[in-house]
């Protein structure tokens, strides 16, 4: 019986989650799939052209970036618009960097909450 609960009760914990990711999409759909997936598309544009040792570069990425933040404006999308450069860049040998994501979009839709 004691085996049984563990199993139930992630299995419920599963169900949590699902339900969690599918109110994040909807939240999401505020702005059309074209719209998130430019915004991703010009967030790996702007680390293409990122050197982490060079400010020039940083602040570039950062004038390119942060308005996108601004104009999604909502944290779990900017979530969902993050993952999507990160596939994306993965898919182009681009590394989109998390830590300057952080940076970029500080106080912006609740990001770093």
């Amino acid at each position: 019986m004691g085996l049984f609960n563990f199993f139930k009760k992630s299995s419920n914990q599963h169900e949590e989650e699902l339900r969690n990711e599918r109110k994040l999409q909807v939240k999401a759909t505020k702005l059309s799939k074209s719209e998130l997936e430019a915004f991703a598309k010009e967030i790996v544009r702007a680390f293409s052209n990122y050197n982490g040792n060079d400010m020039d570069s940083f602040d570039k990425a950062e004038e390119i970036i942060r308005p996108i933040g601004e104009a999604i404006n909502d944290y779990d999308t900017q979530l969902l618009v993050l993952d999507r450069a990160i596939a994306l860049g993965e898919q182009k040998g681009v590394e989109v960097h998390t830590r300057e994501m952080e940076h970029f979009w500080d106080g912006i839709g609740g990001w770093m909450k």
